[in-house]
């Protein structure tokens, strides 16, 4: 029987049934941890699960890397592998030699990209680790967010179909299916059976020590006796998914006094610079992270604006409603009730889910966060939703629990 203790820093695993119980590897097409969010959530989980006591490998195109803390995650530069049947061909070679010269019947966790590696990984397990247990880990359902947004010609729209159901059959190859929310086990059910989806939401590194506020109700201008605006902050890339461009400069001409800010990227940054600089709105800026550290982004706005666009619900969870949480900041969410980022605003009281269109709304609550009490009541709630229910040791207890009993199911011997 395998023991697993939960808690940080302490061992997951007993040694009763032997290292292979022990050995994690995930697999994807591209590492690039320094560039990649997906590739840091795999690294993140990767390490927290180092320190519970498992040995974790990560097999991408460009190479194997097994976990230790003492050196960058990184692909070393000029390993970049671009064609998709490359990429296919290094995973499934790469994971091969690893467990069949390993010998150790491992949990892998294949993670969506590229197209169709979960059934890559099942061959591979199948042929040299028989006894392997196969999870696969839906962070993204790119394609069939893709159909959803009958973005393109026919041509396009028809492959951008076939691509999602591709990707939707592709994670019945596995043991078990891990989605980030809610949402994204209800879009899946009825492709893959739904006892065998587990949802285990993202999470956010507690790298932020939220600012001090005054409980008092001073207005934002007044906090520090100079004249400082209500600053609204979008922080990171924004593409068709999140269309913020519209939002914001509409905002921005209805409420002068406040100061609409996004730090980073995409093509919805970019209209909105283009548009501020056409129409002169001194109080929308873009701008890049120029070498800022995550957690003075943050901390640099007063309430944290989130956006993703109605047929992006429930194929993906946005991060940044829980960046905005650990920074102990509000969330103004814009986008579908039903999205897993607008549920957990709404549980935790940390905010206000909008339609974009619903601008009248939207300055009621802006004027509202104008106050530092009210502002610092939805923050508050927010920072505990997160300390609660989205850290990096509430994940890797479930992923831990999930490859217990999935070992344990691979091991148990059916009655006669």
């Amino acid at each position: 029987m395998v023991a697993m203790v939960s808690g940080p820093g302490r061992e997951a695993w007993g040694s009763g049934e032997g290292p292979s119980l022990r050995e994690v590897v995930l697999v994807r097409g591209a590492w690039s941890p320094e560039r990649d969010a997906v590739a840091r959530a795999m690294r993140e989980l990767a390490e927290s699960m180092q320190r519970r006591g498992l040995r974790v490998t990560v097999v991408a195109a460009s190479g194997t890397y097994p976990v230790d803390l003492s050196r960058e995650w990184a692909a070393p530069r000029g390993t970049e592998v671009e064609s998709g049947r490359a990429r296919r061909w290094n995973i499934a070679t790469g994971l091969f030699r690893y467990l069949s010269e390993s010998r150790v019947n491992a949990t892998v966790i294949a993670v969506d990209d590229p197209l169709g590696v979960a059934w890559i990984v099942r061959a591979v397990r199948l042929v040299a680790a028989p006894k392997s247990v196969q999870v696969n880990w839906s962070m993204d359902l790119f394609h069939t967010q893709d159909a959803r947004s009958r973005r393109g010609h026919v041509f396009a729209r028809a492959t951008s179909a076939f691509k999602a159901g591709i990707e939707r059959l592709s994670l019945r190859a596995g043991d078990s299916v891990v989605v980030l929310g809610e949402c994204m086990a209800q879009t899946l059910r009825g492709w893959v059976s739904a006892t065998r989806i587990v949802t285990i939401p993202i999470w956010q590194p507690d790298l932020v020590e939220p600012e001090a506020s005054d409980s008092g109700p001073r207005t934002a201008t007044q906090r520090t006796g100079a004249d400082e605006p209500l600053r609204v902050l979008y922080a990171g890339h924004a593409t068709h998914r999140h269309p913020i461009a519209p939002w914001l400069v509409q905002m921005a001409q209805a409420m002068p006094e406040v100061q609409f800010l996004v730090v980073g990227t995409g093509p919805q940054a970019s209209q909105a610079h283009e548009a501020a600089t056409k129409l002169r709105l001194s109080n929308l800026t873009v701008e890049g992270r120029k070498g800022r550290t995550q957690e003075s982004i943050l901390n640099t706005g007063d309430v944290h604006l989130v956006a993703l666009a109605p047929f992006a619900t429930g194929t993906c969870v946005p991060s940044k409603v829980y960046a905005g949480m650990t920074a102990g900041r509000p969330v103004l969410f814009l986008g579908d009730r039903a999205s897993q980022g607008a549920i957990d605003v709404l549980r935790a009281n940390a905010g206000v889910v909008l339609d974009p269109n619903d601008l009248s709304g939207a300055c009621a609550f802006l004027r509202a966060m104008a106050v530092d009490r009210a502002r610092a009541t939805f923050g508050d709630n927010g920072r505990r939703f997160f300390l609660e229910q989205r850290t990096i040791d509430r994940a890797t207890d479930n992923w831990c629990t999930l490859i217990e009993r999935l070992q344990l199911e691979r091991t148990m011997v059916p009655p006669s």
